[in-house]
């Protein structure tokens, strides 16, 4: 089988898939279609029992899993942190480690890794910096795009948090002014590498207002910037009790 027969063999797999979540949605209620919009618990959406569609679950965090849900006694193979990883600077260790988090969480239920984090290191205060790669732009979204890559070979990965979320204190209802040069070139660059070069396949909105407007429910960020700009193709949630209306964020 030459590499033609496997892209046309791709293609149909993706169309039939396609044509099945259609007739899904053709016989699913108006009501069970709101329920897939929203989380069951912490660690799960809603599925569609009488269609055998079932709930999407999702495990925590960027060098190790957790959930209620996790079977077992077992523990967690936890990974040294971003901030460790982006310190060796190794694109194909921060794959292989990203493949081994994607392996584990698929062996153990999971359909969403929710990592990597990739907020910037702005100020030394913040306590959860452990979690982000770096205060470099690029560095951190290279080391994303490898991350990524080594995750979605078995699980979907969730880059987080969508944008500006770069302090804990306040972070619910902060609001970040930023120029517009400085967005781009700082803070939604690592995410924009993440989709383009990965094709990160979902996206975390952080809890944060940015230039005025709570990131789950900003229309410029979501759609202009993000699908219009850069072709995102998967889709956002928010994070844990993050959405403000319902109204403006399905908007």
């Amino acid at each position: 089988m030459n590499w033609m027969t496997d892209v046309r063999a791709s293609d149909a797999m993706f169309i039939e898939l396609e044509e099945k979540i259609e007739r899904l949605l053709q016989q699913m209620t108006d009501q069970e279609k709101v329920d897939l919009l929203s989380g069951k618990n912490m660690w799960e959406s809603h599925g569609v029992p009488r269609l055998s569609v079932p709930p999407l679950r999702y495990t925590d965090g960027p060098h190790g899993m957790r959930g209620f849900w996790l079977s077992g006694d077992a523990g967690s193979t936890l990974i040294p942190c971003e901030a460790a990883l982006a310190a060796t600077f190794d694109e194909a260790l921060i794959t292989e480690l990203g493949c081994l988090l994607g392996q584990e969480a698929a062996a153990r239920g999971a359909h969403v890794l929710l990592g990597p984090c990739i907020n910037m290191q702005r100020s030394p205060l913040f306590g959860r910096h452990f979690e982000c790669f770096s205060e470099d732009p690029h560095l951190t979204g290279q080391a994303a795009v490898a991350y990524v890559r080594g995750v979605q070979q078995h699980v979907a990965a969730c880059a987080k948090h969508f944008v500006c979320n770069d302090q804990e204190n306040f972070r619910h209802t902060v609001m970040a002014v930023v120029e517009d040069r400085a967005l781009h070139e700082v803070y939604l660059a690592p995410f924009e590498a993440a989709v383009r070069e990965a094709s990160v396949e979902t996206i975390m909105c952080g809890y944060n207002r940015v230039n005025g407007t709570f990131c789950s429910q900003n229309e410029w960020l979501m759609q202009r910037v993000c699908r219009d700009s850069w072709g995102f193709t998967g889709w956002f949630l928010s994070d844990w009790f993050g959405t403000q209306t319902t109204v403006d964020s399905i908007k």
